[in-house]
């Protein structure tokens, strides 16, 4: 059934996005990026908070519980497991600041990617239901996207200045 295929990516994504926000937490909060890590806090919550309702849709739609297998994203780079905050120059820090945005970024695009493969996949399917839950999560990943681009063009004004997002 293509679509219970297509919602399981989604949950799959989700349960990987819940990942990914909490290591972005620890991340930002290791690297003393406040408002980063406030942010990324926040999306993780968010991401909770969606995933409950869209395994409630599975159960409710399909009538079954949703079983589906994850990869966990490795957002902190490796180099870093080993070393203190005492490690991070400023030089370090611009520059794990602009990879860590860049890589937000793309991970918000490949997100949205998903949703819409799944929506087209209902729509074809006429379950408009599930393709209207999944409109609104592309268009919540979508200003997640404008945010991050604009933050990115804010950061690259300041030169990646570490100071702006403390």
């Amino acid at each position: 059934m293509p679509c219970k295929s297509a919602l399981l990516s989604i949950i799959q994504r989700q349960t990987e996005g819940i990942m990914y926000h909490d290591q972005m937490t620890d991340y930002y909060a290791f690297l003393h990026l406040d408002k980063l890590k406030e942010l990324h806090h926040g999306r993780t919550k968010e991401e909770l908070c969606s995933l409950r309702k869209v395994k409630c849709d599975y159960i409710k739609v399909f009538k079954s519980v949703p079983f589906y297998t994850t990869n966990n994203p490795q957002q902190i780079p490796s180099d870093w497991r080993t070393k203190t905050t005492s490690a991070i120059d400023e030089v370090s820090l611009q520059t794990l600041l602009h990879k860590s945005l860049e890589d937000g970024l793309a991970w918000e695009q490949e997100t949205c990617r998903i949703y819409k493969e799944a929506a087209k996949v209902f729509k074809e399917n006429m379950n408009f239901y599930l393709y209207k839950e999944a409109c609104k999560m592309i268009e919540e990943t979508q200003n997640e996207i404008y945010e991050l681009n604009e933050m990115l063009v804010e950061a690259a004004s300041y030169s990646y200045n570490p100071s702006y997002f403390k």
